[in-house]
């Protein structure tokens, strides 16, 4: 019915869902790894600039994201506890695509703040940040869970499927813009920072990775509406999905983590000859 319907190859999650799931899990799984290795060696000091208490936060909102992408994207069979669309869609899927957009803005704003504005990034401005990405967050997935679901999120039972309505996703996606195009601002106001923290062009390429990432969810959701049914496209949103946000993560930290394997002691001296230079 659904083929001929909507012109499309509908079908149901299969063993190809099964190993999408499988490898996705091990690029977390992988991503977790640096981060547990990250915090072993949270003494090398250019390992500890990086900020990994909100590194690790992303991290995991990556992880609850992915677990909200297994309903959205219909990977799994939407019976019993998958059914419930708003759980699974708005307050895991959008939540924390919202929250790890968020972090990221703080993270860079922390770095605005020491570099630009000259003030320190306090334990005080770093739970007062982190309030804010609460109240935000969840003040909008409150919002949209008081609206009608057949206005938002809402499940249909005879085809085990969550129906987003086109107005959700304009919305969704329109504040994603939004918080990322705040990031860009700040990715901007770094642009000065010197060599030893390096984070300019690792912004940049964060930025990068995310705008496209953002191009093709809008493309996606927009364009292909019906995409969860197709095998192929709801399995290459969840890998451009993972992947462009364990990049993000690998984009943090991957870089001192790497040096500190290899080249531990003269990148150390280094980073600290350069930071005598650079400070604010």
């Amino acid at each position: 019915f659904l083929s001929s319907e909507y012109n499309i190859k509908a079908s149901n999650p299969d063993n190809d869902d099964t190993i999408t799931i499988a490898v996705c899990s091990g690029l977390l799984g992988l991503t977790a790894m640096l981060l547990v290795y990250a915090w072993c060696n949270y003494n090398y000091r250019p390992i500890r600039a990086k900020n990994l208490t909100w590194t690790t936060l992303i991290y995991c909102a990556t992880i609850l994201w992915f677990i909200g992408n297994l309903v959205t994207n219909n990977h799994v069979r939407l019976v019993g506890v998958w059914s419930n669309c708003k759980l699974w869609v708005l307050w895991f899927r959008v939540l924390f695509v919202y929250v790890f957009a968020t972090m990221t803005i703080v993270r860079f704003y922390a770095l605005d703040r020491v570099f630009n504005q000259k003030k320190p990034f306090t334990r005080r401005s770093s739970l007062v940040s982190g309030a804010v990405v609460i109240a935000f967050n969840v003040t909008y997935c409150l919002v949209n869970q008081l609206i009608s679901n057949s206005l938002t999120v809402e499940y249909i039972p005879d085809l085990e499927v969550c129906k987003i309505t086109m107005a959700f996703r304009i919305a969704a996606i329109s504040v994603q813009w939004v918080l990322w195009g705040a990031c860009g601002v700040l990715i901007f106001r770094l642009r000065n920072i010197q060599s030893s923290f390096n984070e300019f062009r690792e912004s940049v390429a964060i930025f990068l990775v995310i705008i496209g990432l953002l191009t093709e969810t809008s493309v996606t959701n927009l364009y292909y509406e019906y995409y969860i049914f197709e095998k192929k496209r709801r399995i290459q949103k969840t890998y451009v999905d993972v992947v462009a946000s364990v990049l993000v993560i690998w984009l943090f930290i991957g870089h001192p983590v790497y040096k500190s394997i290899f080249d531990r002691r003269n990148y150390e001296q280094t980073w600290l000859e350069k930071l005598a230079k650079d400070g604010p």
